[in-house]
């Protein structure tokens, strides 16, 4: 073989590679536009992989998100101001208590005279760690003293370090952001225990239904903002309270339908500007039997009641806790209850969140698979299954809702070129791009994930990015009132929009070259 031969040869076996992605389709149809943006995002991709050596010598990828965030805080990135505005389609994967900056949290609570704290375990006053909040519109009684409950605003006030350092430690309760790069946990077990504690300090502030409506009246501000037309949000069955006590879920569930027609409204998101709000009822994985069966029929009767909103059934929490197995039960009759209604509310469950290889965790697999999941939340450990999976999980269509910041953040990858998600991909794996948790993790939307992804991989171009778009919306839940190709349709001018942008502002590059 000759050299030329070589080069020849080579050269077709990475157009073959490169027409066998998941992304061929849309990259055979490239338009002379697309390719002008294309190389304006590779030029900028490898100026931020320079402009990030400055952080670090190690490769970008094995860079952890909270260090890279910080950076970008103080850098200016023109590839991540032009993700800002690529038309992401539909958020598949994200929990309702982690969608907005907890520093919008922190600004509402300190506000407030009805908010109470109280301490847990060896927490105290001079050794600030675990708290659970609780709003008391009418102050609080001598039984509630007794039980440790005190006033928010006078322990802020009292705390000997002052205020920004107060309001600093809440920012730590309610993220699991690093204060410093030694902070950084790669474990999965001991990442999962900071976790929980964000939930243990959020849930009595969210759990209150007006800080609930005005919560998810912020996440319909700024989500619509994002170049996002629908995004499907796991909500957590709980208690709620108001100011006369114990609310019923479904109450709850009912006025935070209100308040989102309300916000939508007055936002005018309606035509090519819509933005849409579905919901996938999500308890706690190790709930019990009965109240597992409770909470399905619960997300019956809203499935019934707001078909609009209410989507879906999952199973929330550490996949450790417990299996979809142990609910078999539960869940075959959940299904044939539905038949017997006439109605099938599909499962969208976390499976495979986990480095585990053959235990009743990574198991979860199979059971989700089995129970005909419509998607996989995270799916991570899939790869070490594609040829006993793949095969039925591209026969389903069944997507794998990827989470890569969540994924590094929660222990399962330190370095993202290790990420999964390229062998799931080269598989032709359906697969989205999520955020999971971004608040907790310090940042709102999927932009970063776009971008992480977009950074680590040098083959990822403005094509892999189309094709990921057009899966959110291909994999996503619709109703009645808007369908996949009316989607598709604003979808694609919002796309040649974005293509238009990124020419229009640099026809001085293009000219140039």
């Amino acid at each position: 073989m000759s050299k030329q031969d070589f080069i020849e040869k080579k050269k077709i076996l990475l157009e073959n590679d490169r027409n066998e992605s998941f992304d061929w389709e849309v990259y055979n149809k490239r338009s002379l536009e697309e390719e002008f943006a294309n190389a304006i995002l590779q030029e900028n991709k490898e100026k931020d992989l320079q402009m990030f050596k400055e952080l670090s010598e190690a490769p970008f990828s094995a860079i952890h998100f909270s260090e890279i965030k910080k950076f970008l805080d103080r850098k200016q990135s023109y590839l991540l101001d032009t993700l800002k505005y690529l038309p992401k389609g539909i958020i598949h994967h994200c929990h309702i208590d982690a969608l907005v900056d907890a520093k919008w949290i922190i600004e509402k609570i300190i506000k407030s005279d009805s908010l109470y704290l109280k301490f847990i375990g060896d927490s105290n006053i001079d050794n600030l760690n675990i708290v659970d909040f609780q709003f008391f519109i009418n102050g609080i009684n001598e039984e509630q003293k007794n039980e440790g409950w005190q006033n928010f605003k006078e322990i802020r006030h009292q705390y000997k370090k002052g205020i920004e350092a107060f309001d600093q430690w809440l920012y730590e309760c309610f993220t699991i952001v690093p204060t410093n790069k030694e902070d950084i946990v790669y474990t999965e077990n001991e990442i999962w225990k900071r976790f929980s504690r964000t939930f243990i300090s959020l849930r009595g502030i969210f759990s209150y239904v007006p800080f609930t409506k005005l919560y998810v009246k912020e996440i319909i501000e700024r989500y619509s903002k994002k170049d996002l037309q629908q995004i499907e949000i796991r909500i957590p069955y709980y208690e709620p309270y108001n100011d006369t006590g114990i609310v019923k879920f479904t109450e709850m569930f009912g006025e935070l339908v209100n308040t989102i027609e309300e916000s939508k409204k007055e936002l005018s998101l309606i035509n090519e500007n819509y933005f849409e709000i579905k919901f996938i009822i999500s308890p706690v994985r190790n709930t019990p039997e009965e109240e597992m069966l409770k909470i399905m029929a619960i997300t019956t009767e809203l499935y019934q009641k707001y078909p609009r909103y209410v989507v879906g059934f999952d199973m929330v929490g550490h996949e450790h806790l417990m299996t979809l197995e142990a609910h078999i039960d539960s869940l075959l009759y959940f299904k044939d209850q539905q038949k017997q209604l006439g109605i099938d509310i599909p499962f969208y469950f976390h499976a495979g969140e986990t480095t585990d290889s053959g235990s009743p965790t990574d198991n979860n697999l199979f059971d989700a698979v089995l129970l005909n999941t419509k998607r996989i939340g995270h799916g991570y450990s899939l790869s070490r299954h594609l040829t006993s999976l793949g095969p039925t999980i591209k026969k389903k269509n069944m997507c794998l809702e990827i989470s890569p910041i969540s994924n590094q953040y929660l222990g399962l990858v330190k370095d993202l070129a290790n990420h999964p998600i390229i062998i799931f991909l080269k598989n032709n794996i359906p697969v989205s791009i999520s955020p999971d948790d971004p608040s907790l993790f310090g940042y709102e939307g999927s932009t970063y994930d776009f971008y992480m992804i977009f950074m680590t991989y040098r083959n990822f171009d403005i094509w892999t990015l189309k094709q990921l778009c057009i899966n959110s919306i291909k994999y996503g839940s619709f109703t009645k009132e808007y369908n996949m190709e009316d989607m598709l349709k604003v979808w694609e001018c919002k796309w040649q929009f974005w293509i238009r942008n990124i020419i229009n502002n640099n026809k001085d590059v293009i000219m140039a070259n």
